[in-house]
Parts: structure tokens; sequence; C-alpha cells
């Protein structure tokens, strides 16, 4: 088998997403890799792409919870002031929860991708169990928004402080695979 990108070249190994082959230096520059096994130039382009989208989405995130973060202190701090500090905790939390409400709601109505296994499998018992599909998804649906909305009420300056990190330590790498890739923003 020869080298997709140098047909001159032996290749040494295949990549690990469209199996083509790839010579020694192909190998070594791989930028991203599955499992240790080396990517082509395709599809380095197509994670390349795919990381900054995930940047661009931590950007916005940090503008979200952000904007979520300073009223839920504004909220903690009246009633600190008025010696209810419940009561400044609760609202505190209820404005911090907002922030878990959107990804409930973008993984309900556009959930990830699923196998053709998984499909066919959710299909046929939507067709056999049609009455009791519904009631567990209605169910499922307001207990994973309960739970993310008491999650995200406690965990959100930490989630804020995390994605903050995330994005800055990916910053240069991001910069740098833009012009790698040749990638605008």
């Amino acid at each position: 088998m020869k080298c997709f990108h140098h047909p001159e070249k032996d290749a040494v190994a295949t990549c690990a997403q469209c199996n083509v082959g790839l010579c020694k230096e192909c190998e070594e520059t791989s930028e991203f890799r599955i499992d240790n096994k080396a990517l082509c130039n395709r599809c380095n382009a197509s994670e390349a792409a795919g990381a900054i989208a995930e940047h661009a989405r931590c950007k916005r995130r940090i503008i979200w919870f952000s904007i979520l973060f300073v009223p839920g202190l504004c909220i903690f701090s009246v009633g600190a002031l008025d010696k209810n500090l419940v009561v400044g905790i609760v609202g505190c939390l209820l404005i911090w929860g907002i922030s878990g409400l959107g990804a409930t709601l973008k993984d309900t109505f556009f959930p990830p991708p699923q196998s053709v296994k998984g499909q066919v499998k959710g299909a046929l018992l939507e067709h056999e169990y049609p009455i009791a599909s519904l009631i567990g998804k209605i169910i499922g649906f307001f207990v994973q928004l309960m739970f993310s909305y008491a999650l995200y009420a406690v965990a959100l300056p930490f989630k804020l402080g995390w994605t903050i990190f995330v994005f800055g330590n990916n910053k240069v790498k991001i910069k740098e695979l833009r012009e790698r890739y040749g990638i605008s923003t």
C-alpha cells in the first residue's frame, strides 16, 4: 500500500478514520490521533475544524455563564446584607440553575447522533409500546430538567472557572490549527 498523500512512498500506517495509507512522514506529523493511530491530512483538517468550532462554543459558554454568575452573586449579597442568608443562597442557586436549562433543552430537542442499531431499537420500542414510550420520554425529560437545574445551580462557579481555564489553554493551539489548515473564523 502506498501513502495517500505521497504516492511515491510506502505506507507504514493507515488513517484511523478513513483507512487510507500513511507514510512515515504523514504518520509522524499527524496533529490528531484516535486510539494512538494517526489521521490523514484530510481527517486532521476535519478534526481541526471541529476543535475550532468547539473553541467558539466555549467562548459563548463563558459569556452565558458570566451573565448568570453576576446576578446570582448580587442576589446572594442582598440576602447576606439583609441577614437572610437562606433567601440569598436560594436566589443565587435559582439564577445559576438557569444555565443548565439551555443544555438540557438542547440535548432533549437535538439529541446527539445515535448508532443505526440504537435508532432501529428505539423505533421498534416506540412502535410496540407507543403510550409507554411517550410517558417515559415525558418523565425522563422532567427528571433530566430537574437534575440538570440542581447540578448547574451548584456547579456554575466551578464550571465557569474550568471553562475559562480550558479556553485560555486552547487559544494558542486553536490559532496554530487555523494557520496550519487555513480555517477562518
